[in-house]
């Protein structure tokens, strides 16, 4: 089952507990972000994450993002 959070959720969220997002982007899981000698990161399962990320990103829910943050003073 894939579930992925609104970007809005995410950044109310971290508002809500003293930090300020500064950048936030979708981010694949780390096998497929750093290829291995096997290419996985180019073969069915990194066509298959490409696929299923821009499905995510048109529905504004990515499963997998990264926020940088700064806490609020």
């Amino acid at each position: 089952m894939r579930y992925g959070l609104s970007r809005d959720y995410m950044i109310n969220f971290c508002e809500s507990i003293g930090l300020m997002v500064k950048d936030s982007y979708s981010k694949p899981p780390r096998l497929l972000e750093f290829g291995n000698k096997s290419k996985y990161t180019r073969g069915p399962s990194g066509f298959v994450w490409r696929l299923l990320n821009n499905f995510d990103q048109s529905r504004d829910e990515m499963a997998w993002m990264q926020f940088t943050c700064i806490k609020k003073r």
